[in-house]
């Protein structure tokens, strides 16, 4: 890379760190590929996901070319850093995010993939990694756009054809991590703290402010006015019931969960006639062992079309118990495995994730405007952060998913403090 390329990456918002060199990819590559005569020629970094697809982490996208006994290849790259804002990124690690992620690729999911193997299926959950860097605290993957594999449309939500997909996906996640835990006794120690956690409230003003301005928009809705005063005093305390809730219960099943179950931590590949045929699973930083429920909620209520979204949360459940039920009897789970009416159950006490997900995440993820969409912004208190907020509850799909859903959580009582 040379210098004016890297003058050129300055001014694109986004710098790689000193260590980054030419001699740490042949190092890499010299691995990963088996081969120790690699030389890379020069490598080009651009941003790998667009603005509003990605806020706790860098996540570059590196073109390499390098020669090989006398022959060029390129290959891309995924480099995944820590965020190079300080502030930020103290942020994030009270969630533990970047340990998180570390661990779980080093150690963890290569144990998952071994379990699927052993019952003869060759399906991959998450990317392969080329090396985890605990000293630079960095990631580095295939690109699974090389692949052939794309995000689909954040603003649009998925139909039922990527949504059967994710739930073969992420129930054979769930269920590999239980016979893991069964097999070995892992206590999966480093994924404690979920989403909400008393030791982790960098987020706490994002969930508050975004509730109290969904208050104040419904105060201006017609017909639905009575529900804004519920909605502010909500914002008291969406903070203490979103920890209450992730209290993991040693009764119910408890699966090591992505956590952070959105259409952007995922990526789908079609057909010639755009079917999607497969997922894998990407951006393990909020990965938590406790409720299977919270991944079920959180990706039907911030991802999939409205008909899915209103009406069809039982037919997805009851997937995810079939493809949980058949794999765990392949991998010879000893315990009991829970019934369909135990998981609905489960899902009903954590259905205050629900309100959760589509009252303040959801507008977030549908988000039309990408200027300011970042993570300085959702946690911020100036006007830059009110600004952005306001914008997000006139969006006319989340108007029109919020009037859907506030009778509904008010005759359920989940507007009303828990």
């Amino acid at each position: 890379m040379n210098e004016k390329q890297t003058e050129k990456n300055l001014h694109e918002g986004y710098t790689l760190p000193l260590w980054f060199t030419n001699v740490y990819i042949e190092e890499i590559l010299q691995d990963y590929l088996k081969g120790d005569s690699i030389k890379v020629i020069c490598f080009n970094v651009a941003p790998a996901t667009a603005k509003g697809n990605q806020y706790a982490s860098v996540i570059l996208r590196v073109t390499i070319e390098y020669e090989q006994n006398g022959k060029n290849y390129f290959k891309p790259i995924i480099l995944k850093i820590r965020h190079q804002d300080e502030t930020t990124a103290q942020l994030l690690e009270e969630y533990d995010m970047h340990l998180k992620e570390m661990s779980f690729y080093k150690r963890i999911i290569p144990e998952f993939h071994l379990l699927l193997k052993s019952i003869g299926d060759k399906d991959r959950l998450c990317p392969n990694t080329l090396t985890v860097d605990h000293k630079n605290h960095a990631l580095i993957f295939q690109d699974l756009k090389d692949s052939g594999y794309e995000l689909a449309d954040r603003k649009s939500g998925v139909d039922w054809s990527h949504l059967n997909l994710y739930i073969q996906k992420i129930s054979k996640f769930h269920a590999c991590s239980v016979v893991y835990k069964q097999n070995t006794g892992e206590t999966f120690p480093e994924f404690q703290k979920g989403l909400f956690h008393k030791d982790a409230t960098g987020f706490d003003t994002f969930w508050k402010q975004n509730m109290k301005t969904l208050a104040s928009e419904v105060e201006n809705w017609q017909g639905f006015e009575k529900y804004a005063h519920k909605l502010k005093k909500l914002s008291d305390v969406i903070v203490k019931q979103g920890q209450d809730i992730f209290l993991r219960d040693e009764s119910q099943f408890n699966v090591l969960i992505h956590g952070d179950t959105w259409v952007a931590n995922m990526m789908f590949k079609y057909d010639e006639n755009r079917k999607p045929i497969d997922v894998i699973l990407i951006d393990h930083q909020i990965n938590y062992f406790g409720s299977f429920a919270f991944d079920l909620i959180y990706f039907v209520s911030t991802s999939t079309k409205n008909d899915i979204k209103f009406n069809d949360f039982d037919k997805v459940l009851q997937l995810y118990h079939q493809n949980l039920q058949n794999t765990l009897l392949n991998l010879n789970y000893q315990s009991k495995i829970p019934t369909l009416f135990e998981l609905k159950m489960e899902c009903v006490q954590k259905s205050f994730f629900e309100v959760i997900s589509i009252a303040t995440i959801f507008p977030v993820i549908i988000n039309e405007r990408e200027d300011n969409a970042d993570i300085e912004t959702l946690v911020g208190t100036n006007d830059v952060a009110q600004a952005f907020r306001n914008q997000l509850y006139t969006n006319e799909t989340v108007v029109k998913t919020l009037k859907h859903f506030l009778p509904i959580w008010d005759a359920k009582g989940l507007l009303d403090p828990l």
